[in-house]
């Protein structure tokens, strides 16, 4: 398990090629990075439903494409 501020990366097991990310923000994080925007259409829909869930009181786990795992580093700039 790799860990980086608010992303954590889960592999399903060593196999595979699918990886899956948590991602848990603040209100204020999340505002920050809808701002943003750019060309990651994914990463926004991936932080809108994190947000609604966690503001229902509930984690998820969502699947998503494994080169959005390279853009981990958005996140230390929130």
């Amino acid at each position: 398990m790799i860990r980086n501020n608010h992303l954590t990366q889960l592999d399903l097991d060593s196999s595979s090629t699918e990886k899956l990310l948590l991602i848990d923000l603040s209100d204020n994080q999340f505002e920050r990075l809808m701002h943003v925007g750019g060309p990651f259409p994914q990463l926004r829909s991936l932080i809108l439903r994190s947000n609604r869930l966690s503001k229902l009181g509930k984690k998820d786990i969502f699947p998503i494409c494994p080169y959005l795992i390279n853009l981990s580093n958005l996140f230390t700039t929130l």
